[in-house]
């Protein structure tokens, strides 16, 4: 049976350790052995190893043992070498003694900080697991409706696109056959509703366009029809501009530029316009003020102006004169 000395811990078994100066039989030795006294503080021999030749190649970070044991071999004195370090380690051990008994009750409030954070990793760990175990339960209950819930949102989204397309393509479908009725009701292109053709074509592409109904075979069966109808509108549009320009109608200048206002043209046709019209005007004067042809004679230039107050003035060149003079 082992002995109650053997069963002691290394911390119990160290605590043991008296400075045998101190140990007298007297009956006042023996009461205050049973009071612990505080150890006297021990001088560090690590200050002593420092400077040592011997010890303080150890404290050196590159220290090689292999290298220390042929030069002590090659020194011719390794059995001093030797009783040195043994007297070395007596002396690191009596300063780990003292350590570690100066330190006593500090090395045992950290093992019952060690016991208590140990015990409190294991509730942690009991407490992680069952969260864990709680969370695959959850995770386990809400995936199948989650699932559920995600197709027939997609399916929900796709019934809405569906939905939307539809009415936008029976839309534009109406807005076709409105436009078709437009045009079959007069045969002739000058008698049409221009300005309400023209709004009806600038809706149909506009809708088709932004709707994105490309590919819908109805639709873009139809399309070429529009295309073809939109060219006749401007091309009637330009006519009935260009015809209120010449005469000087109002009325026929609004028309037209309504027409091309409603496609979306407006500024594009303006434009045109008034480059073409500023070239005329720039040729009608070159001719008129060709020197060669007012002396050549044979040919008599006639520029007729329409003035709303005023009414008619005209610019003759006269034939073979070679003057300018102007007739009201």
């Amino acid at each position: 049976m082992a002995s109650p000395a053997m069963s002691r811990s290394p911390l119990q078994r160290l605590s043991t350790f008296k400075n045998t100066a101190a140990a007298t039989p007297t009956t006042t030795t023996a009461t205050a052995a049973a009071t612990p006294t505080p150890l006297s503080p021990v001088p560090s021999h690590l200050d002593t190893f420092s400077s040592d030749p011997i010890f303080s190649a150890f404290l050196s970070p590159d220290f090689n043992p292999t290298q220390f044991s042929t030069a002590a071999l090659s020194s011719g004195s390794a059995a001093s070498r030797i009783e040195k370090l043994q007297e070395g380690l007596r002396l690191l051990d009596t300063q780990l003694r003292h350590e570690v008994l100066s330190r006593h009750q500090e090395l045992l409030q950290q093992l019952s900080s060690v016991k208590a954070a140990e015990s409190s990793l294991s509730s942690l760990r009991s407490s992680i697991s069952s969260l864990q175990s709680s969370v695959r339960h959850a995770r386990s209950e809400l995936s199948d409706p989650h699932r559920v819930i995600s197709a027939q949102t997609h399916q929900l989204n796709n019934l809405h696109s569906t939905s939307l397309l539809l009415q936008n393509t029976l839309r534009t479908l109406r807005l076709i056959h409105k436009l078709r009725n437009l045009v079959d009701s007069q045969p002739d292109a000058s008698k049409w509703d221009l300005s309400k053709a023209a709004q009806l074509h600038y809706e149909i592409l506009i809708l088709y366009n932004e709707s994105h109904l490309s590919g819908i075979d109805v639709v873009d069966g139809e399309l070429k029809w529009v295309i073809e109808i939109g060219s006749k509108i401007r091309e009637e549009g330009m006519k009935v501009l260009e015809k209120g320009l010449e005469s000087l109608n109002q009325p026929e200048v609004g028309l037209g530029l309504q027409v091309f206002y409603n496609m979306g043209e407006l500024r594009g046709t303006v434009d045109g316009l008034v480059n073409k019209y500023k070239q005329m005007g720039v040729k009608s004067v070159s001719n008129a003020l060709d020197m060669k042809a007012i002396s050549g004679g044979g040919m008599v230039v006639e520029v007729q102006e329409g003035c709303r107050d005023t009414g008619h003035h005209r610019l003759v060149v006269g034939q073979r004169q070679g003057r300018l003079f102007g007739r009201g």
